[in-house]
């Protein structure tokens, strides 16, 4: 039993290790991802982003979505991982932002405003 199971991890490291060496920017965002709700461990992610030299974009309320995502070799920020904001309140206002008519101009920048502050006081806190 030990032998297999040790063989199993080996295996799985060698898919981990060969993925971040010849896709790190989606294997980033896939950790980043993964433990989306831990705010400890994202900082831990993003330093070593850093170090990998990829670029981290903050959010953005025209780009970002509830996840991580890649978009031209670079990592959108979640809104779903800002502090004190869940995802399933990101898919909400997304959804929402994405429903609402362009010609109601006036509701289109009150909902964008609205995440706007929400965005920047959780990215900056």
């Amino acid at each position: 039993f030990n032998k297999s199971h040790a063989a199993a991890y080996a295996l799985v490291s060698y898919q981990t290790c060969w993925l971040k060496a010849n896709y790190p920017i989606e294997y980033m965002a896939a950790v980043m991802n993964n433990d989306i709700n831990y705010t400890d461990k994202i900082s831990l992610y993003k330093h070593e982003v850093n170090e990998l030299g990829i670029c981290l974009l903050p959010p953005s309320l025209n780009k970002s979505i509830e996840v991580f995502i890649v978009d031209s070799n670079k990592i959108i920020y979640a809104l779903g991982a800002l502090k004190n904001v869940g995802i399933e309140s990101m898919k909400n206002i997304i959804e929402e932002t994405v429903e609402v008519n362009k010609d109601d101009i006036k509701k289109y920048a009150s909902n964008k405003i609205k995440i706007a502050k929400c965005t920047l006081l959780n990215f900056y806190s």
